[in-house]
């Protein structure tokens, strides 16, 4: 799957929103992942790089959801949880294909 066929998704996902403690179980996984990054040493594969930048997107998506959240912007959530989407399923397709 192509971002083309991704982005098509957007706005016609029906998926329910992530709870505030959704979003916070999401983030701790992702600082346990940055521990496991500390004291690594490269050269990175570009699959490597491109999932740790995925990752990096993936957090300042889960910030922007909790912001809307917390706001109570309903679209800016949407927009939000359908990125977040995006991103995650980016990532399952990366990670499918080692």
């Amino acid at each position: 799957m192509c971002f083309c066929e991704i982005f098509e998704k957007l706005g016609k996902n029906k998926e329910r929103v992530m709870t505030l403690e959704e979003i916070k179980r999401e983030l701790e996984k992702i600082y346990e992942e940055f521990k496991e990054w500390e004291g690594g040493k490269g050269p990175f594969t570009e699959r490597e790089i491109r999932r740790r930048e995925l990752i990096l997107m993936k957090q300042q998506v889960l910030y922007l959801m909790e912001d809307a959240k917390l706001l109570r912007d309903e679209s800016k959530e949407a927009f939000a949880n359908d990125l977040y989407n995006v991103i995650k399923g980016y990532l399952e397709e990366l990670q499918r294909d080692v």
